[in-house]
């Protein structure tokens, strides 16, 4: 993998054949399930999701829009650190009420 890249998270649409393209794309904001409330569930789980992509606020050239919407392969540079970029010493100043 390049520099600075520990892992790749790559989405597979069902209904991709070896000729399906790929792109590479960040990860969306926007969730890809939402919980289905029990008096609409099939069956009988603790928890049950279902698809739910809100195409008004869905950010082109990501992940859930290349996967659900262009039914392309995705594939997401990725790091483990999850880190927030930003200046530690201006977030530390925030939390202590010095903002």
């Amino acid at each position: 993998l390049p520099p600075r890249v520990d892992l790749l998270k790559i989405d597979v649409p069902a209904s991709a054949t070896p000729q399906t393209e790929w792109r590479m794309a960040k990860v969306s904001r926007q969730p890809y399930y939402q919980t289905v409330p029990k008096q609409h569930r099939n069956i009988d789980k603790d928890f049950d999701y279902q698809v739910y992509v809100n195409l008004d606020t869905l950010e082109p050239g990501s992940d859930v829009h290349i996967f659900a919407v262009e039914k392309l392969v995705s594939v997401v540079p990725m790091t483990i650190d999850l880190t927030a970029p930003v200046i530690l010493q201006e977030a530390a100043q925030f939390y202590n009420g010095n903002s």
